[in-house]
């Protein structure tokens, strides 16, 4: 689950528990503009100061 921030970052919420993950917006699927709430896929890397999603896509739900 997607939460951005207007500042350029944003969290996600993996669906497996265990906090929040931040996320830069270069790490987002180019010309993607995510919503909070939705639901996205991405890998984590070793960031600045912790592990942080990157390559950011939204996840495809089937029937949607």
């Amino acid at each position: 689950m997607v939460s951005p921030e207007p500042d350029g970052y944003g969290f996600v919420e993996p669906d497996c528990g265990g906090g929040q993950v931040l996320f830069r917006g270069s790490s987002i699927e180019s010309g993607l503009r995510l919503r909070v709430g939705e639901a996205v896929r991405y890998a984590l890397a070793d960031g600045s100061f912790a592990l942080e999603a990157v390559g950011v896509t939204l996840l495809e739900i089937d029937g949607m």
